[in-house]
């Protein structure tokens, strides 16, 4: 088991993607900043998506222009497609997060075209960040199953996974995208791939529809990973998930970490505050079960 660890912040991204109500980009911003202080060191802040499917990021290129570049703090950004990469390149971003489904009816349901077109715009993706200098980071969606196709093979999951790297995707974020997982199941396929595939550097991304995200982290970190994403108060969404979904909270993470002393380098109070302030600036309560643990 792995003694430090690194929690990639999602909320500015996943958590705010589909809002109703658009928020401010200088809260945004201040949002961004406080995450940041609270000593995470890797944060999605937006996403370079169309306005048109996504309103809350037509203020991308101001919020990447105001970020501190050197701070630090690792600051990506969402894109979809080549457009959205250069777009992201030019506000001086050196990380950027693309998105690909394990399932085809998925990929088709969210992106509105084939998994192989998805990745055709991941390879142009990943030759634009290599000419550039910058890092490409993949994330596979529904890799531990389904909702509209069910379990998942372990052996395309496997597949997706080494034609990313071969396309110079550095990481590989393994998703849950519709909260099925489960700790026996994610050890199953972690100790599967990481057997198969030991040159592949794998992340986990949890929705805790289930009440089972936690769960599934420890047994992620049994296997040996050590890049768990996350987001602040559990904001945080699958857009097509009925009811709708939840990240799992930054600071339960940091709070089980820090417990079972496994590093993280984050501190559980400006993090929390991190999660007030979402509130504010959102309008609704968000979860705070390591906050209230700590009273």
């Amino acid at each position: 088991m792995t003694s430090e660890v690194t929690i990639v912040e999602v909320g500015p991204w996943e958590g705010l993607q589909c809002g109703e109500t658009y928020i401010p980009v200088d809260k945004k911003i201040e949002l961004i900043r406080r995450i940041s202080e609270a000593g995470v060191k890797k944060i999605v802040a937006t996403s370079f998506a169309h306005p048109r499917s996504f309103p809350q990021f037509i203020d991308s290129e101001q919020v990447m222009k105001s970020l501190d570049f050197h701070s630090g703090t690792t600051y990506l950004a969402a894109v979809p497609n080549e457009i959205g990469c250069r777009r992201a390149l030019a506000f001086g971003v050196k990380e950027v997060v693309v998105w690909v489904s394990s399932s085809e009816t998925h990929n088709i349901q969210c992106l509105n075209v084939p998994t192989a077109d998805t990745v055709k715009e991941i390879q142009l993706v990943s030759k634009i960040c290599k000419e550039n200098n910058v890092r490409t980071r993949a994330m596979i969606a529904t890799a531990f199953g389904c909702i509209y196709e069910g379990e998942i093979p372990i052996a395309v999951v496997q597949e997706m996974s080494l034609k990313l790297n071969k396309l110079g995707c550095y990481e590989i974020c393994l998703t849950d995208t519709h909260g099925v997982a489960n700790p026996k199941e994610v050890r199953k396929r972690l100790g599967h791939l990481k057997r198969e595939l030991p040159h592949i550097t794998f992340g986990v991304h949890f929705h805790d529809i289930r009440g089972m995200g936690i769960a599934n982290v420890f047994a992620a970190l049994e296997e040996d990973i050590g890049v768990f994403d996350a987001a602040i108060g559990g904001i945080g969404a699958a857009p097509d998930m009925p009811g709708g979904s939840w990240d799992i909270p930054t600071e339960d993470l940091v709070f089980m970490f820090e417990e079972m002393g496994v590093f993280t380098g984050i501190d559980l109070d400006k993090i929390s505050y991190c999660t007030d302030l979402a509130e504010e600036i959102i309008g609704r309560r968000l979860r705070k079960s390591a906050k209230v643990a700590q009273v």
